[in-house]
């Protein structure tokens, strides 16, 4: 039995949606030795559900394995991490080699910093809208003497940063365009 947890690195909550592969990490061979299957193969692919769980049902052979992250959850960095899964023969008092792991993500992070041109400070009172580019709305607020943060940003997708109403003396800023990267750390916008 293999079994992964997807989990949010910061929080420990479950995470669903995100897609893992189960590849070989050595040559599988025959009894005559003649390779079967190819180190660096797919086996298998399963996704994290709402708790998190996630179960390969392959049978497998006695050998080592890797398990790769596919695709991170919506609003989550993706993760290199590899684990190495060692499923070779551990003598005959084992019946069924049982595999536990767990995997982290970061959310993603966007401080929004909304500021006087002129002091360079925080500029309160404006309301800030973010949304994807030509579709729905992701979060809106009003501007403080602190940046916002926005979490859980889709990365490698475009958003709009649009200010749609000024504080009073202050005329509308103009619509600024970004792209989130594939990354936990804190990403800055202006």
């Amino acid at each position: 039995n293999l079994s992964v947890i997807k989990l949010d690195s910061e929080r420990d909550t479950p995470l669903s949606g995100a897609k893992f592969g189960l590849y070989t990490k050595e040559d599988i061979k025959g009894y005559d030795q003649k390779v079967l299957v190819k180190a660096g193969t797919l086996i298998e692919t399963a996704f994290s559900d709402k708790e998190g769980n996630v179960n390969f049902h392959a049978d497998l052979p006695l050998s080592l394995f890797e398990i790769k992250e596919l695709k991170a959850p919506i609003g989550y960095a993706s993760s290199k991490k590899i684990i190495d899964v060692d499923a070779t023969y551990q003598g005959q008092d084992k019946p069924q080699i049982e595999l536990s792991y767990e995997y982290k993500n970061d959310i993603t992070k966007y401080e929004v910093s909304k500021k006087d041109i002129t002091t360079g400070d925080e500029l309160p009172g404006a309301t800030m809208v973010v949304k994807e580019k030509d579709g729905p709305v992701f979060e809106t607020w009003v501007s403080s003497d602190e940046p916002h943060i926005v979490n859980g940003l889709e990365p490698n997708k475009t958003y709009e940063l649009i200010e749609t109403s000024a504080p009073y003396g202050f005329a509308l800023s103009e619509t600024i365009e970004f792209t989130v990267k594939d990354t936990g750390d804190i990403q800055h916008i202006e």
